[in-house]
């Protein structure tokens, strides 16, 4: 069996908003092992992101807790937080706004070394240029500023930078949402053959169903704060059980016959974190919605079928 990475436990993260709390994350776990890719999905707004930004501690979590490699994250200071922060790094999804516009992609580049103080000075040039030739960037750009360059070339300088400390995880945080769709397959074919080469880890964060399947092994899709349904990525295309699972597949663009395939149209507008449903957070927009559904909010159980849970009364189990 695959070593645990990252072991999330009821993790949580609220919002104060006036007298209010918005729940941006609400108990969400999970497990990571060595070498896979777990995709994480849901609309704009479900959390997604967030769960990122709190793993890389940016945000500070409300409760719950981390562990890497058995570790608490958010109890490690002083030096060993330091050699953290090398080990867990972060793609952005803006290849424009989270490069430093005032600084050349070989500053951006050894800035890393320079804070963690990992090589000598006079080293660092070479591993920039190391760096370089594993994300497949002509060096010639390291002279260039970032407005110099198209975005593919901008995301994999960000790419190149979350690869800079040979971290053993990498949090993708859409990393392919804001580019063209010719562009986002160089990065995702990047990003596989780092996976190979370097035995890198990934949380790939993204709303596209059809770029996740690609990468991923396997998959958890949120909604408002909570995981709905967790599989295998292969199973959970031939075999969504949640009722919103199954109307984000029906939305993903296909070249094969769509004579047998029915687009789910999602009727009512999302909840608000900040007033969730007492029920089921998907119950008032679900078309298989009952009594219990608006009082009882569902577990994450198994089905029956290999590493597939899912949060839903009325899903079908496996049967």
């Amino acid at each position: 069996m695959s070593k645990v990475l990252l072991e999330v436990k009821d993790l949580k993260k609220y919002f104060d908003v006036k007298e209010e709390q918005l729940r941006a994350i609400d108990g969400v776990s999970f497990t990571i092992n060595e070498g896979e890719t777990m995709g994480l999905v849901g609309e704009s707004g479900c959390g997604k992101s967030t769960v990122g930004n709190v793993l890389i501690q940016l945000l500070q979590a409300t409760s719950g807790s981390v562990l890497f490699n058995g570790k608490d994250i958010f109890q490690v200071k002083g030096e060993e937080r330091k050699v953290l922060c090398r080990d867990i790094q972060i793609i952005f999804q803006d290849p424009y706004s989270s490069l430093n516009p005032k600084k050349t992609i070989r500053k951006i580049l050894s800035e890393a070394y320079q804070v963690q103080k990992i090589y000598p000075r006079k080293e660092i040039r070479k591993h920039v240029e190391e760096l370089c030739k594993d994300v497949n960037l002509p060096l010639d750009i390291l002279s260039k500023y970032p407005h110099e360059l198209d975005g593919g070339k901008r995301q994999t300088v960000g790419i190149a930078r979350a690869l800079s400390l040979n971290p053993k995880i990498i949090i993708c945080d859409e990393p392919v949402s804001s580019l063209d769709v010719s562009i986002q397959a160089q990065i995702i074919n990047i990003l596989m053959d780092l996976r190979e080469k370097k035995n890198l880890t990934y949380l790939f964060i993204s709303h596209d169903l059809s770029v996740v399947k690609h990468i991923s092994t396997n998959i958890k899709v949120m909604y408002l704060g909570k995981i709905m349904e967790e599989s295998l990525s292969e199973d959970l295309f031939e075999n969504p059980l949640h009722p919103y699972t199954k109307a984000l597949l029906s939305a993903v663009p296909s070249i094969e016959s769509t004579s047998d395939k029915k687009r789910i149209i999602l009727e009512g507008d999302v909840p608000s974190p900040i007033n969730p449903p007492p029920g089921c957070r998907f119950c008032k927009r679900c078309w298989i919605a009952q009594e219990v559904c608006f009082k009882e909010e569902p577990k994450l159980e198994e089905t029956g079928q290999l590493e597939h849970r899912v949060a839903c009364h009325f899903a079908d189990k496996g049967g």
